[in-house]
């Protein structure tokens, strides 16, 4: 059971163990196993129930009307409107009959951690965005209706409010970052995204920027974009992306792809990047990087995540076109980084990560994160690129955690 605080919400002995099995159906909790369906307790007619269990057991992913890719039953409307029936039966029945255990499992455990909004969780992600590499590449996948969109403009309202806050309280020159993604966003204050829809366009973008700015851009539904399992698309990533992000420290750009299943974009792009997993509305989990679909190199958790003030629609179906594959000038094109380069920064990457990492992540585990099946390196390259003050680097970074 958690220690309580005055931010925690405290919990009883009676009910304590319900809450928890409550988090456990609905795959909240942070263990290696689910055994169980997510409506557990929810329902109480043992045919409705069985109907239910039977359907998600035996649903195949589909496309909606809008061309979202439906991938779990429970992410259907139908089992969305059969739980909430029941489950409004059986609650409705607890508090009329003073049934506390039954109550507490179906309001589970809001919270274990700080809310997102404490002092110490912003530093974190601000930090982590901002400070642990030159130039970013996130991987953020989870099911529909987790607010992905909505995380990512959380982030990015981060690195707003954390550079505004620089330049509020210094006479140095700070840069303001810009900010684009493929669907329309109203950014709060003096901050604008620009709405790109094409690679040509994003090119366009990105090359008239240079190492010291900062740039995010973000892809929505690049499961559909960026994905492998398309020839054609998979072919236009590994012939368009990929030298792209590898052109992206010299032009200042960080990208944020989001995603559905920690599987569904190129390798390309998932095997160099950070991870974050989101398994809630409001919980968000970050790793060092993704390895054979899984997540590895665990950083740090978020939970209480509030929504983001930028709004956005969340209908919009962040459409993307590869267009015509043209011909570049010479005196236009921004050059990438070399093979060796792109080697030597991966290398550099997979050290400054594990200086980040708590004392539990291992070198293998940082090795794994970075290495792809292009270029792979081993635990002693990890050990060789990580800062020679990493005893000093790391017991920083656990006294902050603590």
């Amino acid at each position: 059971m958690p220690a309580k605080d005055e931010d925690s919400i405290e919990v009883s002995d009676e009910s304590a163990t319900f809450r928890e099995a409550r988090e456990y159906a609905r795959g909240a909790l942070d263990v290696e196993h689910q055994d169980a369906h997510r409506i557990a307790g929810l329902v109480e007619d043992d045919e409705v129930r069985e109907v239910l269990m039977w359907m998600s057991e035996n649903f195949e992913p589909f496309e909606d009307e809008d061309g979202e890719v439906i991938r779990s039953f429970w992410e259907t409307e139908f089992a969305g409107r059969a739980t909430r029936k029941y489950a409004t039966n059986t609650l409705d029945s607890a508090i009329r009959e003073g049934n506390l255990t039954q109550t507490a499992y179906m309001s589970g455990l809001p919270s274990y951690k700080s809310d997102v909004s404490g002092l110490h969780a912003i530093n974190q992600l601000a930090d982590w965005l901002v400070h642990s590499e030159q130039c970013k590449l996130i991987y953020l996948a989870a099911l529909m209706g987790r607010g992905k969109t909505d995380l990512a403009l959380t982030m990015m309202e981060v690195v707003a409010d954390h550079f505004d806050r620089v330049d509020r309280s210094t006479e140095v020159e700070v840069p303001t970052p810009e900010f684009a993604a493929n669907f329309e966003v109203r950014a709060s204050g003096d901050h604008e995204v620009r709405e790109i829809h094409t690679f040509e366009d994003l090119k366009e973008w990105a090359e008239r920027g240079n190492s010291d700015m900062v740039r995010w851009f973000i892809f929505d539904e690049a499961s559909t974009e960026l994905t492998a399992q398309s020839g054609a698309n998979a072919q236009k990533v590994a012939e368009r992306m990929s030298p792209f992000v590898k052109k992206m420290r010299k032009m200042g750009v960080n990208l944020l792809v989001i995603g559905h299943d920690k599987g569904d974009v190129h390798p390309a792009i998932r095997s160099i990047a950070d991870f974050v997993s989101k398994p809630g509305l409001k919980r968000a989990s970050f790793y060092a990087g993704i390895s054979k679909r899984e997540p590895v190199g665990h950083l740090f958790d978020l939970d209480g995540i509030p929504p983001t003030s930028w709004e956005f629609d969340t209908d919009d179906t962040a459409d993307w076109s590869w267009g015509d594959e043209t011909e570049e000038s010479s005196e236009d094109v921004v050059e990438g980084m070399t093979e060796e380069e792109f080697a030597t920064a991966i290398k550099e990457r997979a050290g400054r990560l594990y200086a980040l990492t708590p004392d539990s992540v291992r070198l293998e585990d940082v090795a794994e994160a970075v290495s792809t099946d292009e270029f792979s390196i081993s635990s002693s390259t990890v050990s060789r690129y990580a800062p020679d003050d990493l005893d000093a680097a790391k017991a920083a970074e656990n006294r902050a955690r603590a």
